[in-house]
């Protein structure tokens, strides 16, 4: 997940976030080219919260293990960040 490529998103079934009901339809950026894989981790544009595709592109939450690894993850910790970041100037510009 270290390089990142050009903003080209990619269509997955529609999931609502568990945390916050966020609606979710595609995903981008952090897989580059390629479509995400079982195991993959998907993250909340709106809470952060970190779910995980399975094999048909639905999500589930993560395992104390998975959760611990992805939430370690720098390319995770700094997407976040990020994230967080807009979120905050998107209600601040409300």
């Amino acid at each position: 997940m270290s390089e990142t490529k050009a903003n080209k998103s990619t269509a997955i079934p529609p999931y609502n976030c568990f945390r916050c009901g966020y609606k979710m339809t595609a995903t981008s950026e952090a897989y580059g080219d390629r479509t995400p894989s079982a195991g993959d981790a998907s993250m909340c544009l709106m809470c952060g919260h970190i779910m995980v595709f399975n094999e048909d592109l639905t999500v589930r939450e993560p395992t104390a293990e998975e959760n611990a690894q992805i939430r370690s993850d720098p390319d995770i910790i700094q997407a976040d960040i990020v994230r967080a970041g807009v979120v905050s100037k998107k209600k601040s510009d409300k």
